[in-house]
């Protein structure tokens, strides 16, 4: 089936989680096992899909009530929330009439999919779409395909990826192997995207590799890709940093040079990652990136308000982490509706990942995690 990838817009990581405790939609993850079967639909939010461009609210709320029964989720917001399916580190953009839901690899249907898309024309029926990169690019080696972000230009649609470096998996220096961000092509917003070169995009080996990016367009219509520096790998002894650099006009190029917009001491933290650049209704730019460990309930959702693309960034005094029932919340993408701005990000349920849970994914509004942030 043709169908339209929602590309070009900003995905906002990391940063909506707590939008589960108010009445989101949830969509149930589990993406690993051989016998999970995607379905053909899941109910999201009933909100029309215009085509506009990805802005925040102009600031979080200084306090905020979580609400935790299924009873004040609806009467907060309307929206029910049932389980769908599960897209780890989803990316949800728009294109015309149809949302699409780009996510990392899983293993599924009998088979397994380097970067996993589902559509929607109203978000509450979704289809699996398939494959929107079935080959990966020669450098890179299947099993290990996260965090895709897309960027639509005037020569067409690009995807970027993170993958392991084809060949340090066997390398006794990388016991986790090296991680490092590809890019990929398409005519067509569907794909498939093809990556064409014969190494990565990006990839910093002083630093440990390099993954999660995300591309960001500014009101000047200047692109850009933001990334995390994998110094938290265990070949790794440099720190995690995030960095900002300016994108050719057709997105497949980087131009002049990369610049540090945060790091993890400033944060406190030993992980900081899923970097997102957006902006606020007011046109003001936020850094909004995940911390802590991915796996528990540590993992929060940080902000930064930065004073262009390049910084300098301040950190914020706010942040969404685990409460009530959402438990480490990551992997936001934001998208504006024309009338609100909708957010799908990732949660554990039922336990985390060291206990049994499954990541669940949620669709819900920007301005309800504002409301839900915390101080720090």
């Amino acid at each position: 089936m043709k169908v339209l990838y929602a590309a070009g817009m900003m995905r906002w990581i990391g940063a909506g989680f707590l939008l589960f405790a108010v009445g989101c939609t949830t969509l149930e993850a589990t993406v690993v096992s051989p016998a999970t079967q995607a379905p053909t639909t899941m109910v999201s939010t009933t909100t029309s899909i215009p085509t506009t461009t990805s802005v925040l609210p102009e600031g979080p709320p200084t306090t905020s009530t979580v609400p935790t029964t299924t009873s004040e989720q609806t009467e907060r917001t309307g929206r029910p929330k049932p389980t769908g399916f599960g897209a780890p580190d989803p990316e949800m953009v728009m294109k015309e009439d149809q949302a699409f839901l780009y996510a990392t690899n899983v293993l599924m249907n009998n088979g397994f999919f380097n970067v996993p898309v589902w559509s929607s024309s109203d978000l509450t029926q979704w289809e699996f779409v398939g494959d929107a990169l079935p080959t990966l690019g020669v450098w890179a080696e299947i099993g290990y395909t996260w965090a895709p972000g897309v960027l639509e230009t005037d020569t067409g649609w690009v995807l970027y990826y993170t993958a392991r470096v084809a060949g340090t998996t066997e390398n006794p220096a990388l016991p986790a192997g090296e991680q490092c961000i590809g890019v990929a092509v398409a005519d067509d917003p569907w794909g498939p995207f093809v990556d064409e070169r014969d190494k990565p995009l990006v990839c910093q080996h002083e630093l440990g590799g390099s993954i999660d990016p995300s591309p960001f367009v500014d009101a000047g219509g200047t692109s850009w890709l933001v990334w995390k520096s994998d110094g938290n790998a265990p070949h790794a002894s440099t720190g995690v940093q995030l960095f900002v650099q300016e994108l050719s006009l057709d997105g497949t190029a980087l131009v002049g040079a990369s610049v540090v917009v945060l790091d993890a001491v400033t944060v406190g933290e030993e992980i900081i990652e899923n970097p997102e650049i957006v902006r606020a209704a007011n046109g003001s730019l936020w850094l909004v990136f995940s911390a802590g460990w991915w796996a528990d309930d540590t993992y929060r959702v940080g902000l930064a308000r930065c004073e262009s693309p390049v910084g300098p960034c301040e950190l914020s005094d706010r942040q969404v982490g685990t409460v009530g029932p959402l438990v480490g919340p990551g992997g936001v993408s934001v998208v504006d509706t024309g009338e609100e701005s909708l957010v799908v990000f990732h949660t554990w349920v039922g336990g985390t990942a060291e206990t049994g849970g499954t990541r669940q994914t949620v669709v819900t509004t920007l301005d309800e995690v504002w409301a839900y942030t915390q101080p720090n």
